[in-house]
């Protein structure tokens, strides 16, 4: 019995990319969750360091691919490599991919 392989070409739709911030906090109840969004200060956020990058690549064809980072670098190889995978997102000869 023999097996071919075929090469699936996907076209990204979009990237996105949620940075976390902060600490995480863990409520026992409902009620104190919502509590603590609702009197959660969104404008203080740009201070607090990052926690990790949240990656999501969504393809054409509707696939998905999700990915969680600690580290930029880690953030950016996982967006590389999805950039390579996907043979027909790539720059023209005259234009450069952004770094």
């Amino acid at each position: 019995m023999s097996m071919s392989c075929a090469t699936v070409l996907r076209t990204i739709k979009s990237i996105r990319i949620f940075p976390l911030h902060g600490s995480v906090v863990e409520w026992a109840n409902v009620q104190d969750a919502v509590r603590f969004i609702r009197s959660y200060n969104e404008a203080a956020s740009g201070s607090i360091p990052i926690v990790r990058y949240e990656v999501e690549i969504i393809y054409l064809n509707g696939d998905r691919i999700w990915g969680e980072f600690a580290a930029k670098d880690t953030a950016i190889d996982f967006l590389n490599s999805a950039y390579s995978a996907s043979p027909m997102d790539k720059p023209h000869a005259d234009e450069t991919p952004d770094s």
